[in-house]
């Protein structure tokens, strides 16, 4: 018997969902006017899902697909609340994210924040310490210091206090104890070579001497950031071909189109790689069931033949590796690596998983209904009415990320979602997850996040 779940589609799990599709897709300006207080049109919906958890909210700048101006968003709404109500665990990971953003933002940006947060009169010890720290340990900070003058001049003294900086510039050339504790006290604590911020503060305050600051290592204070956006992100191959889109479905194709004598070198390297995406990918122990389409339109033609059946089955294999209470339903062939055949009877096997009261059903796809066209939509909209509110989404399995998906819709009333490399499992289990919206799922996906924030520290 099926029977309606909690509401897990409304409330914060809607908005949760809503908020990272946001943070991909929409590139208004963060405006910052002459006299005026900072100007973005999404500030209510930050403000919501900051208020609902600070910390996830914080941790999902770390989505691969984030645009830089949603990321500078996130970091001026972090560093303009205040931190006192929270842990000291709470603050530091929140410190963590905003050293995060503030290395793989564009300079300009930060400053922009920095600025917006003096419009604000917004001065917590984490602003001092997050705007201190990147002005003195930017490492092209001269040149910055130089070409966004007044901006930087602005920053320091909205930290220490127009005195306090004004006094400390003073106080970098003198050799008196007093002033040297002082200066420890106030400013040398962010970075502890006085020299290197006597020159910095020079530039600011326009030192004759250090009118004309030269470029550390010759490179522009714009270009710091570049190297680390790049690797931030994995880079997808232009040209697709059969094997270059990850290597599980890479040795899966080859399984189905080799001869016998090789199929124990594949099934190794498939096993192999599943470990090691499995590691990669966030995982969630709530209760999942996956619907595989491996019928007769999944097959391809050509070197495609395969193509987008191993993709399916490499995310089959990976989710059934990160979720312990996994559960396969495949349409058409049969086995671990099913021959496709047979019709795309999507509905029967959906009515089947919910019967199991999962958390999350998933259908995995090429998007051609060729059974019975319509029986899936028609089965959607009666669970509606029936309000039955379990998560259900479409996973449209892609060949490319040029694929149109406008006659591959066999419901248009469910959520879906896309993935065509191997690469795209990560994001797309981090959004299933967090559609998911219960307490487990919102927390599986802050555990991999901060995961991944870890090993970015580590790495950079």
């Amino acid at each position: 018997m099926i029977q309606g779940g909690i509401g897990m589609n409304g409330g914060q799990t809607k908005s949760f969902h809503d908020f990272i599709e946001h943070l991909v897709s929409s590139s208004s300006p963060f405006l910052l006017r002459k006299g005026l207080p900072p100007e973005w049109k999404d500030i209510s919906l930050h403000q919501s899902i900051y208020q609902q958890n600070p910390i996830l909210y914080g941790l999902l700048s770390l989505s691969e697909k984030a645009l830089p101006e949603q990321r500078e968003r996130i970091l001026f709404q972090l560093l303009r609340s205040t931190w006192q109500h929270f842990g000291q665990e709470q603050r530091n990971i929140l410190q963590r994210i905003v050293s995060f953003l503030c290395t793989i933002l564009h300079p300009d940006q930060v400053l922009r924040v920095f600025l917006a947060l003096r419009r604000e009169r917004a001065n917590y010890k984490h602003v001092r310490h997050t705007i201190l720290r990147f002005i003195l340990n930017h490492p092209q900070a001269l040149d910055m210091s130089k070409r966004r003058r007044r901006a930087v001049v602005d920053a320091v003294e909205h930290a220490l206090g127009k005195n306090v900086a004004r006094a400390c510039f003073r106080y970098l050339s003198s050799s008196d104890t007093e002033k040297q504790k002082y200066l420890r006290k106030n400013l040398l604590k962010y970075h502890s070579d006085p020299e290197r911020v006597r020159k910095i503060f020079a530039t600011l305050y326009r030192q004759k001497e250090e009118q004309n600051p030269s470029n550390e290592n010759g490179t522009s204070y714009t270009e710091t950031h570049q190297p680390l956006v790049k690797a931030f992100a994995f880079e997808r191959p232009t040209t697709v071909t059969a094997t270059n889109r990850g290597e599980i479905a890479a040795a899966i194709a080859h399984l189905y189109g080799n001869s016998p004598e090789k199929k124990e070198m594949y099934l190794q390297t498939i096993e192999t790689a599943v470990a090691m995406e499995a590691e990669r990918v966030p995982h969630y122990d709530g209760k999942v069931v996956c619907i595989l389409d491996a019928s007769a339109s999944t097959r391809g033609y050509g070197e495609r033949e395969f193509c987008c059946l191993s993709q399916s089955l490499a995310l089959t294999k990976v989710l059934k590796k990160v979720c312990p209470n996994f559960t396969l339903l495949t349409v058409g062939g049969e086995g671990d690596f099913p021959e496709p055949k047979g019709t795309t009877d999507l509905a029967g096997p959906l009515i089947t998983a919910l019967e199991t009261e999962p958390d999350l059903v998933m259908i995995i796809s090429d998007g051609y209904e060729n059974h019975h066209a319509g029986d899936l939509a028609r089965v959607l909209a009666t669970l509606k009415q029936m309000k039955i509110q379990t998560p259900i989404v479409f996973c449209h399995s892609k060949f490319s990320y040029a694929d149109h998906l406008e006659l591959r819709r066999p419901a248009p009333n469910i959520q879906e979602f896309s993935f065509w490399h191997q690469a795209d499992f990560a994001e797309l289990l981090l959004s299933l997850w967090i559609y998911v919206g219960k307490e487990d799922s919102l927390q599986a996906a802050q555990n991999y996040l901060l995961k991944k924030l870890s090993q970015w520290e580590e790495e950079f």
